[in-house]
This record gives C-alpha cells, sequence and structure tokens, in this order.
C-alpha cells in the first residue's frame, strides 16, 4: 500500500516539473537594494531603509526601534501602541 502523501507526489509531478522549468526559464527573484556594506547601519522598522550610522533617527520609547525622521510623531506599526520619537520615562527596552 502507497501512503497518501507519496500518492500526492507521484500525481502532481509534472505539474511540479513545469512550474520549475518556468521558474528556470524565466527568473525574477531578484531584488535590488542599495546599501553601502562597508558602513554601520540599523534598519528602519517602517520602511525597512537603511540608516546609516551619523544620520538622523527616531526611536520609538517603547521598543527602542530606529526609525527615519519622516516617521516622527507616527504611531509605531510594530507594536500600534507608541507615538515614535515620544519623550517617555523608565526603563528602557534592552539592547
Amino acid at each position: 500500500m502507497i501512503p497518501r502523501a507519496n500518492v500526492w507526489v507521484v500525481a502532481n509531478q509534472p505539474q511540479a516539473r513545469q512550474r520549475i522549468a518556468a521558474g528556470d526559464r524565466n527568473p525574477r527573484d531578484t531584488v535590488e537594494i542599495s546599501y553601502d556594506e562597508f558602513t554601520e547601519f540599523e534598519i528602519c522598522a517602517a520602511s525597512y531603509t537603511p540608516i546609516y550610522k551619523g544620520s538622523s533617527s527616531v526611536r520609538c520609547p517603547f521598543t527602542d526601534a530606529a526609525f527615519l525622521p519622516e516617521f516622527k510623531e507616527t504611531l509605531d506599526p510594530l507594536t500600534r501602541l507608541t507615538e515614535i520619537g515620544a519623550v517617555a520615562s523608565g526603563l528602557p527596552a534592552p539592547r
């Protein structure tokens, strides 16, 4: 008796081969990323772009995540709880 999983694999093998061949003929999984790999940077938690050392940035007072200055005074998309760049007292989040 053949297990069900193996029956499914055997039945879908031609379709899988066709999709792999189509992907090999038309590769489009590359993503262009512009950053300087030799300069220290953090990633903006909203736009996922690099914030290079020495550039201005703002932080979330709760998560201490870095953001580009354009996101100041907006709601943190990670927690949807705090305002980016707000002054807060208390214990900082561990780094």
